[in-house]
């Protein structure tokens, strides 16, 4: 018998093909590492597509949110969660139906600068956000030195997607004029995801950014008719005003309007700016970065080099004069270079980066060959007292995946950790990659034989992919029976056999 919700969704007309490469572009940027970046969904987009529409008319139920905790800066953490690519699918598809015409109505971009719909159709959700941060931190050098505002308030909100709340989202959204089965469809999703609590929407995929955008809605139209200055780039936010008093008005609006819709300030992070301190927080290296990327477009590496170097000289001077932001901006920019000018800075700085952790892999996964990297790496996974974020683990492993040897006892330690139920599900999937493309026979046979216990999809996913070196005739062997005894691994399996 077909439930209510799946009648309900039978009436909406989703556009499949424009969500899936929407997700794609979003999977770009995911938390966690894809052990195959979804090549096994590339490889045929079509069965899954259709399997999601079969779906949604007999009535969508989504599986659970794989969760991981990231480490910020200053060694505290925030929730990391990621959405099977389905699910994924199915949500942007169901957002995709009104995310356009419910933009339109939010404060102008000269307001709300980040995350803004794409009107047209280009395979993304979002303008490029590069271009849209240089916009906003423009804007708010505008409001100093144009606008003549001498007074700046910065602040942000206490885990905003973990504290949205369904029914006041729910509301907005009806009051967008949004359709009910569609709401019935989209907040039996939410409301699963964030089992058992109810409140909150998973951070870190573009239909919540959009999602959040519409939240805080009510709290930007409120600032902007009181006449303030008001700039939000997701939850970080600015009011400008000719005096500290007239900001203190200010941020106590702002405070009983975010209260209003469950939210509250972190008063840490609330900090008042006067004066060239507006330009100073903005960025100091502003310029200096610019000329990097002007470099970078024109082609001209050398002078790419010469100003990073600069820049990494600096940094370097003294601790307090480090700043990871920009740090981040120079192994990117090298890694795009194949330069190996911050390698020894970067294998010095591996403690302090946990939160970094995407950026240093992938800038060191160049050089995975190197004895030094490879022991800087093997070194930190080791020592228990170092090695202490799953998240920071999982790339480190994922860095290494690029060497085409490992020691020996380091393999073993791949062999225990894969095995170990104590270890991350993740980084169980990043050690199991690595013997199967480092170890021996018996280490894919080994893999091969804990396929069906893993825990979850991915995971799943990961141990399949590594048993690609195994003797042809044997690994079909043992993909045709993983196909019929877990019908859900079947795209995985028709893919590794086409390799």
């Amino acid at each position: 018998m077909t439930s209510r919700a799946g009648q309900g969704a039978r009436t909406i007309r989703l556009g499949w093909s424009e969500a899936w490469k929407r997700v794609l572009n979003d999977s770009q940027n995911d938390i966690l590492p894809d052990p195959l970046e979804y090549a096994d969904y590339r490889h045929d987009a079509g069965p899954h597509i259709e399997r999601a529409r079969r779906l949604m008319r007999q009535g969508y139920q989504p599986r659970d949110v794989l969760r991981i905790d990231v480490p910020k800066q200053g060694f505290t953490l925030r929730p990391g969660t990621t959405l099977l690519i389905e699910d994924r699918l199915v949500y942007q598809a169901l957002v995709d139906t009104f995310a356009a015409r419910v933009d339109r109505t939010l404060e102008p971009d000269t307001v709300v600068c980040g995350y803004r719909v794409l009107q047209s159709s280009r395979g993304r959700m979002f303008r490029r956000w590069r271009p849209v941060w240089l916009r906003f931190q423009d804007m708010i050098r505008d409001a100093y030195e144009v606008g003549g505002y001498g007074w700046l308030v910065n602040t942000d909100v206490v885990a905003y997607f973990d504290h949205i709340n369904h029914g006041t989202l729910r509301q907005q959204l009806r009051d967008h004029d949004v359709p009910d089965p569609l709401l019935d469809v989209l907040f039996r999703l939410l409301r699963h995801w964030s089992e058992p609590s109810g409140i909150g929407i998973p951070q870190g995929h573009d239909p919540s950014s959009f999602l959040g955008n519409v939240y805080l809605d009510p709290v930007d139209k409120a600032m902007v008719r009181a006449g303030y200055r008001y700039l939000r780039y997701s939850d970080d936010t600015y009011v400008f005003g000719r005096s500290k008093a007239e900001l203190k008005r200010a941020l106590a609006l702002l405070i009983g309007e975010l209260r209003k819709v469950g939210l509250h300030i972190q008063e840490a992070k609330t900090r008042f700016y006067a004066g060239p301190e507006i330009l100073n927080m903005v960025d100091e290296r502003r310029d200096e970065l610019a000329a990097v990327d002007y470099a970078m477009a024109a082609g001209q590496t050398t002078l790419a080099l010469a100003d990073v170097r600069a820049i990494l000289r600096d940094l370097s001077r003294s601790p307090s004069s480090f700043n990871e932001r920009h740090f981040r901006k120079c192994i990117n920019t090298l890694g795009k270079l194949g330069s190996d000018m911050a390698v020894d800075r970067t294998l010095t700085r591996l403690d302090l980066l946990a939160h970094a952790a995407d950026h240093v892999a992938r800038y060191l996964a160049i050089f995975a060959n190197r004895r030094r990297v490879q022991r800087a790496l093997m070194d930190f996974l080791q020592d228990d007292e170092r090695n202490l974020y799953s998240w920071q683990e999982l790339w480190f492993l994922w860095a290494l995946r690029s060497a085409r040897s490992l020691p020996r006892e380091f393999l073993n330690l791949c062999r225990e950790r894969m095995r170990s139920s104590a270890v991350h599900w993740a980084c169980r999937s990043g050690y199991a990659l690595l013997l199967g493309k480092l170890g021996d026979a018996a280490d894919v046979s080994l893999i091969a034989g804990h396929i069906p216990d893993r825990s979850n999809l991915v995971e799943q996913r990961a141990f399949v992919a590594a048993i690609e070196g195994m003797e042809r005739s044997r690994r079909n062997d043992v993909l045709a029976r993983l196909a019929r005894a877990h019908p859900e691994l079947a795209h995985v399996v028709t893919y590794v056999r086409s390799r």
